[in-house]
Order: structure tokens, then sequence, then C-alpha cells
């Protein structure tokens, strides 16, 4: 096993608590709002249980097909997705929501995987500490796209 790579990051959003959840855990909005993400099939209600494929791209020429399922939902608060158990790399993404008063709430995007997965887009497996650092933009990137779409639509 090559380890885990975890990382996490928040933003504040001009909107409250209820609207920036139903955004970021509604599965056909994650390619507005995560740049590679290309689409998301879903199969069923947003749910316990339901199967949510990501099919991203990377640098426009390496693509990977990721299977979730939802672990978490607890509206308005908390929404977990983590790839089944017959997966062969293991991926949990948790997005949390808090207000923070005033009409404004902190989103909180977390992203842990195995650092195998890295080999779906990358012939030689690079350091986790290099990986996590490319993320951790990617996802600060993710956080304004959401505050900018959400705050837009509010």
């Amino acid at each position: 096993m090559a380890g885990r790579v975890e990382m996490r990051d928040s933003i504040v959003i001009e909107a409250p608590d209820t609207a920036v959840f139903d955004f970021i855990s509604d599965g056909t909005k994650d390619p507005q709002w995560r740049t590679e993400v290309d689409r998301m099939d879903i199969r069923g209600e947003r749910a316990l249980g339901t199967v949510m494929t990501e099919y991203s791209s990377f640098y426009r020429f390496l693509h990977t097909v990721t299977p979730t399922e939802i672990k978490r939902l607890e509206p308005p608060t908390r929404f977990v997705l983590e790839t089944p158990e017959s997966n062969p790399t293991w991926l949990r993404s948790i997005r949390t929501v808090e207000p923070v008063g005033d009409g404004r709430t902190r989103f909180t995007y977390e992203l842990a995987f195995d650092l195998e997965a890295m080999k779906q887009i990358s012939p030689v497996l690079p350091p986790g500490s290099l990986v996590a650092a490319w993320y951790r933009r990617r996802i600060r990137r993710y956080l304004r796209n959401a505050k900018r779409l959400i705050e837009t639509a509010s």
C-alpha cells in the first residue's frame, strides 16, 4: 500500500446553510464547481446508498471513472461520498456546511484517497506530498467556484 492522501479546506459563502447544502450535495452540480469533473451519473434519488459515478478528465487526455456512494446524508450539515468496498482503491469526500451568522455559511471540503488511485492518471506513482500540494490548489479552486455560483444564485 502506497499510503493515503488527505486534505481539507473551507470558505465562507454569503448564503444560508440550506442553499449551500442543496448545491454541494447535488451531484449533478459537481461539474459546475469541481473543475475536472466532466459528468456525474446518479442512480436514484439523493439518499443513503445512492451510487454516484464521477467521470473526470485531467490535462484533457487523462480520464478517470470513480464510483462512489452516499454514506452520510445529514441535511443541512453533512454529505459524505465514499467508494464502494468492491472498488480497488479507496476515496472519501466529506462536505460539511456550518452557519456562521448573518446569513453566511462555512463550507468545508475534505478529500482523502489511496495514493494508488493516481495510477489511473500517471504511469509513475508520485510522492504523496506532491499529490497533496497539487490537490490542495484544486480544492481551493473548487471552493471559490462553489462560492461564486451559490452567491450568484442567491
